[in-house]
């Protein structure tokens, strides 16, 4: 660290505005991780009560667009039918429509008729 040339007048000042903003800093910190830990904890007691709900309806969610995948892939393969692209780009072109069809869209905010 080098040495400052100042008065000591000065050097005093410029230590208790260093001090001061260090202290400042900390406790943005300090109010930063209690809100933070605050809000993890509320979280976790949310989670241990709406767990198993939210667990099953992602589950059902996820085997509706699986079931719906496979008929859609299933009509695909329909015999005569060669169309010209890949099968990794045609599962792909399969798999989106399954997930508008059957996953549900939860929206932020109010609904305005």
């Amino acid at each position: 660290m080098r040495k400052l040339d100042l008065p000591p007048e000065q050097f005093d000042r410029l230590r208790s505005d260093t001090m001061a903003s260090t202290v400042c800093s900390l406790a943005l910190r300090l109010q930063a991780i209690t809100i933070r830990w605050n809000f993890l904890r509320n979280q976790s007691v949310m989670n241990a009560t709406n767990g198993a709900q939210e667990l099953a309806r992602r589950f059902n969610e996820d085997e509706a667009v699986w079931r719906c995948y496979e008929l859609k892939q299933a009509l695909r393969k329909w015999p005569g039918l060669h169309p010209p692209l890949s099968e990794y780009i045609l599962d792909d072109l399969d798999w989106l429509p399954a997930e508008q069809e059957c996953r549900m869209v939860r929206a932020v905010g109010f609904f305005l008729p």
